[in-house]
């Protein structure tokens, strides 16, 4: 019996139980997907905290070096394994980059052993930014933690709303960092804030500090004096109750996962989609896995999807902007105010952007 041996790279979180379950998904699909085939698999997991580059560099050495795995995988940031992509590309292993698209994915792309797994969040804030310029006006704010300001949102925000109106402008407030253990004071800077020139803001925040900013919204009435844009996981309710507050967020599969509007299962599906681009190279490869099976195996699922890190990976499918509105018991109803086929390679701005370095964190978001 063949046996293919996967290494996963999982992180930590305090915020949600991304890497359980990435891990757990993962494991349930393949035991489905590969059944009544002459496989056997095993799964190596390495957890890597934080996901600086010293904690990713000794978990790949452990899976390469000791393990010798088939196939790494795992939740990680583009800046924490770009130095690393080499050692795949030496051992002809495939290495599946899982993330949100918390960071950009470079136009140049990667290496031949490379693939992408993501529901690509710089391309969803390309589009929220566009929308908000051309819908609301040129002048937007955006109001951060330290933690969520780190990554490349509000980069491609600006992108998205230059490349709807040149004079667009972006300001940006930060919450002061908050002493360990404890949350942002956001009550406090919301007071502090001016919007008097402002034509929409663009919150960002999740986990327990979403929940105090949606309180705040509620108190303040903030969503009657100009538009909230945010991402999905600004959605995040606590027990008070917040009805009738109105918030514009994206979606980046409206066919078939738009009832997940929180992006509640997000981790559970990217491992999910792992198993099932392994188990489709698997089948059509002879039981030997590798990069070009493995991104044809992708394909299989989502033709509307670029993996191949060599083909600037991102969606190729409509993205969509939502409207929602918070009903009772925090429930959330919705509009698709807009659904369009994003062409960010023609904008030269975005561009500059993705080849070059515009976040700080080495950490996947929610991965603290």
């Amino acid at each position: 019996m063949k046996k293919i041996s996967i290494g996963l790279l999982l992180p930590t979180s305090s915020i949600r139980p991304m890497a359980k379950e990435f891990e757990s998904s993962l494991k349930e699909t393949l035991r489905v997907e590969l059944k009544g085939i002459d496989i056997e698999f095993e799964v190596i997991s390495e957890m890597v905290g934080s996901g600086s580059q010293p904690q990713v560099a000794k978990a790949i050495d452990n899976l390469l070096g000791y393990h010798n795995v088939d196939l790494v995988a795992g939740i990680v940031t583009r800046y924490a394994t770009e130095s690393f992509l080499t050692k795949f590309e030496k051992r002809k292993v495939p290495f599946v980059f899982c993330n949100l698209g918390e960071q950009l994915m470079p136009v140049k792309g990667f290496n031949e052993h490379v693939i992408v797994n993501s529901i690509h969040l710089w391309q969803q804030a390309w589009l929220l930014g566009n929308y908000a310029a051309r819908t609301f006006g040129p002048r937007g704010l955006v109001f951060s933690a330290m933690y969520d300001s780190g990554y490349g949102f509000s980069s491609m925000l600006q992108a998205g709303m230059l490349a709807a109106n040149p004079d667009a402008d972006l300001q940006f407030s930060l919450v002061p960092m908050p002493s360990e253990g404890e949350l942002s004071a956001i009550q406090a800077s919301l007071e502090l804030l001016n919007l008097d020139n402002t034509d929409f803001i663009f919150p960002l925040f999740c986990g327990e500090e979403a929940e105090v900013f949606l309180q705040q919204v509620k108190k303040k009435a903030l969503h009657k004096k100009l538009p909230i844009l945010g991402l999905p996981f600004l959605l995040e309710f606590g027990e008070e109750e917040v009805s009738n507050i109105e918030i514009y967020t994206t979606h980046h599969d409206p066919q078939n996962h738009l009832e997940d509007v929180q992006y509640t299962s997000v981790f559970k599906n990217l491992g999910v989609n792992l198993a099932k681009a392994i188990a489709n190279s698997l089948r059509s490869n002879g039981s030997d896995i590798n990069a070009k099976s493995l991104t044809e195996g992708f394909k299989l699922l989502n033709e509307n999807m670029v993996y191949n890190s060599m083909e600037s990976p991102q969606i190729t499918a409509p993205i969509s902007v939502l409207h929602n509105t918070v009903t009772n018991n925090n429930q959330i109803e919705f509009t698709i105010a807009e659904s369009k086929v994003l062409d960010i390679d023609k904008d030269e701005n975005a561009n500059q952007l993705r080849n070059g370095i515009s976040a700080n964190w080495m950490n996947p978001y929610l991965g603290v």
